[in-house]
């Protein structure tokens, strides 16, 4: 059964759905924001450093990037995280879910990077609830 939507209406059902793309969030955005609000660069989050300047950012950025249709952890870890495997990826989203749920300057740095997007918080936090098993 097929139904026409409205234009007007898609970008309603942009903000409250996983399923629809988010235009404002793709690779290179999610790495130019984070690294923004993070104050450091694309080029040692990108790196294979272990730095907590580099680490915690990455993390955030793979949040973001687990957003994007058709990026599994492998694919993640491998464009975003200098060949890390799909289980370090996963580690590191569960500990940054953590930290933004019992660090709040670090949860306003998130929450400021999700407004910069545009995106729903509620779509937001649905997404982040399956990392917090």
């Amino acid at each position: 059964m097929r139904k026409e939507i409205s234009v007007y209406a898609i970008p309603g059902l942009r903000r409250y759905s996983l399923i629809i793309p988010h235009l404002k969030l793709n690779p290179r955005n999610i790495v130019d924001e984070v690294c923004r609000e993070f104050e450091v660069s694309p080029s040692i989050v990108l790196s294979k450093s272990s730095k907590d300047e580099a680490v915690i950012p990455r993390s955030v950025i793979y949040i973001f990037a687990s957003l994007l249709n058709g990026y599994t952890l492998k694919r993640i870890g491998q464009v975003f995280g200098a060949g890390k495997t799909h289980s370090t990826v996963s580690l590191a989203i569960k500990s940054a879910v953590m930290q933004y749920d019992i660090n709040r300057g670090f949860r306003n740095k998130v929450d400021k990077i999700l407004d910069r997007f545009d995106y729903s918080p509620k779509a937001f936090h649905l997404h982040m609830n399956r990392w917090r098993k």
